[in-house]
């Protein structure tokens, strides 16, 4: 959940389009990409350097995209 657009007096107007742009665009990634680690890879990098700060971070993930061809 974002906080940052919080409910109140000065909650964000803008904050359920916001989340519905990232719902679309997580979904037209999902449906028009394959994903996979680049090479030499395997995402061990990506969890084992993250950091549960205040907000967390993490490690470096390097993806290939590749357009799907049933598209």
């Amino acid at each position: 959940m974002l906080t940052d657009a919080s409910l109140g007096l000065y909650g964000c107007i803008g904050k359920p389009l916001a989340l519905l742009t990232i719902r679309n665009t997580l979904v037209r990634l999902v449906t028009m990409f394959d994903f996979e680690y680049a090479h030499g890879v395997d995402g061990m990098a990506f969890e084992g350097k993250a950091k549960d700060r205040f907000t967390m971070s993490f490690g470096d993930l390097h993806v290939l995209f590749r357009e799907r061809s049933d598209m």
